[in-house]
């Protein structure tokens, strides 16, 4: 109620102050309207601090409070067609399989890449290569484990 009855307050400094033109007048209106706008973000702060604090899902209230704040809304977009390997993919099954496929499939061919290109080695890897020369222990190779649909939706039914 304080900060209502203070925006009317600087409502009418800033209206007194326009049409006069004394100069200790203006520069008291734009202290008042600096003072306003911190001890307003002081009370946002406060506020979202109090809400974050109370809410059983600190994530979620989180994104809401950055959702109002910069006003986004996510548009989710569904993807239509494929055309993947000559093949003109409709069905989403069918499109998330050849998603799956293809990322799958990429560790294979890296791998078999880097056996084959052995005296070429710095054009085809080079981030690789970096690594090796640069640490005294490279990263692990990347090894993508598969999993059931079941195993993938106990996993997704366990989250928040």
């Amino acid at each position: 109620m304080g900060i209502k009855t203070s925006c009317s307050h600087k409502r009418e400094l800033y209206l007194i102050s326009r049409n006069s033109n004394d100069d200790k007048l203006r520069r008291q209106c734009q202290a008042y309207c600096k003072i306003l706008l911190k001890v307003i973000k002081e009370a946002k702060k406060l506020y979202y601090d109090t809400k974050i604090q109370k809410s059983n899902n600190k994530c979620k209230a989180i994104c809401e409070i950055i959702k109002k704040q910069t006003n986004s809304h996510y548009f989710h977009t569904d993807i239509q067609e494929l055309m993947m390997d000559n093949k003109h993919l409709k069905d989403q099954q069918n499109i998330a399989a050849a998603f799956n496929d293809y990322f799958s499939s990429i560790v294979g061919k890296i791998n078999k890449n880097k056996i084959n290109n052995k005296n070429n080695n710095a054009k085809v890897f080079p981030t690789h290569y970096y690594l090796q020369q640069n640490y005294a222990h490279p990263h692990p190779s990347l090894v993508i484990k598969t999993f059931s649909t079941k195993k993938i939706t106990s996993i997704i039914e366990a989250l928040k």
